[in-house]
């Protein structure tokens, strides 16, 4: 086709999208409208027109639908690929609308990510991911954004130190960071080596931090309701009030309780293996277990070996709308499935604290081209 040909084609086109209803309203009031629609659907609205397309990349859109209480909360899993070069990828997790099921849905990765020991925390509409060992070994002081919104990646200023397996947390807006600095750090230096770097929407500050001790190793927890949850190693979920983590004097242990109605769920989170937890970790306790001249490793109940992996829990643990969203490895048929389930939270009358498991079903199933099994090394929740 001649040139000549392909402009009449390119000038009807672009009379047939300037005349589209868009253009007869307001930005303001098409925004107000799009506010309103799911933001599962906005991909499909984006291919309407270069003007939808726009509207929708649009932050005032975000803004609208935080202030008409249109707010959606989605949770992403980052996975460990064991590849001949282990890899991560990132995911949405996605509740079908016409099946009582979810799956994890792939979105950009980022391939300089390291794969193991980085922090990480959301602020904002914003995942960063902050530090972690480059080869195994070599720590990075490198850190990146996850716009949620367009699901692209953006480089933040490094920080000052590189850092492994950190502490990070989101206080008032900031993002503190502390330890990382050397994996042989004790808990009084671990404290102290901590710095303030700055994101492009705020800065990442260093603070004090609150000793706490709880039976069972609680590794994931999550904030619900003004109220506290963590997993324990034995596939517990355990709540508590905040006052509990302000311990004075003497007091040394949070007055924790169970949350009932999960029994069915306790022995699957507690023999799940999906929580990777690094092999400079591993190594260390390996070394301080000979060093210390600690007990034979023993045989649990359900018949498995008291690890490092065997004392910690190996489910993985998230807040979202609401609920608590769970994520473990079940086997079946012979392979390692990655599993998860809703479980929706009633406070009853006496105090006690209930737990409804809303759904639960495999959201990525065994690949058999892989040796070993996929692991869970994050898992947040966004609100959008």
């Amino acid at each position: 086709m001649s040139s000549h040909e392909e402009q009449p084609h390119q000038e009807k086109r672009q009379r047939k999208e300037e005349a589209s209803p868009i253009s007869c309203l307001s930005d303001d009031l098409v925004l107000n409208c799009l506010a309103r629609v799911w933001r599962s659907d906005h991909t499909a609205l984006s291919l309407v027109s270069k003007s939808y397309r726009s509207l929708v990349a649009s932050p005032d859109l975000y803004k609208i639908r935080s202030l008409i209480g249109r707010t959606e909360t989605y949770v992403y899993v980052c996975l460990r690929i064991p590849t001949s070069v282990p890899s991560l990828r990132w995911y949405i997790l996605r509740r079908r609308k016409t099946l009582d099921a979810s799956d994890l849905v792939p979105i950009p990765s980022l391939p300089s990510q390291p794969v193991e020991a980085s922090s990480v925390v959301v602020l904002d509409s914003s995942i960063y991911v902050i530090g972690g060992l480059i080869d195994g070994e070599k720590r990075t002081s490198d850190v990146w954004s996850l716009d949620c919104r367009t699901h692209v990646w953006h480089p933040v200023p490094s920080m000052e130190a590189a850092r492994a397996y950190g502490a990070a947390g989101v206080v008032d807006g900031k993002i503190y960071v502390f330890g990382g600095c050397d994996v042989h750090d004790d808990c009084g230096e671990w404290m102290k080596r901590r710095e303030r770097f700055t994101t492009r929407r705020g800065k990442v500050n260093g603070g004090q931090g609150t000793v706490d001790k709880l039976e069972g190793k609680p590794r994931d927890w999550c904030m619900i309701d003004n109220l506290l949850f963590c997993l324990s190693r034995n596939g517990t979920i355990f709540w508590c009030e905040p006052d509990e983590l302000d311990l004075h004097g003497t007091e040394r242990v949070m007055n924790t309780e169970e949350v009932k109605g999960l029994s069915s769920l306790n022995q699957y989170l507690f023999l799940s293996k999906i929580v990777h937890f690094g092999d400079q970790i591993l190594d260390r306790w390996e070394q301080k277990r000979i060093m210390h001249d600690m007990a034979p490793l023993k045989m649990s109940k359900y018949g498995r070996i008291h690890t490092f992996e065997g004392l910690h829990p190996g489910a993985r643990m998230c807040s979202s709308g609401g609920n608590i969203v769970l994520f473990w490895d079940r086997p079946k048929l012979g392979h390692l499935h990655i599993w998860s389930a809703e479980i929706s939270l009633e406070r009853l009358q006496g105090g006690e604290i209930w737990g409804n498991i809303e759904w639960s079903n495999i959201v990525m199933p065994a690949d058999e081209s892989f040796q070993e099994p996929k692991k869970v090394l994050h898992s947040v929740s966004v609100t959008l």
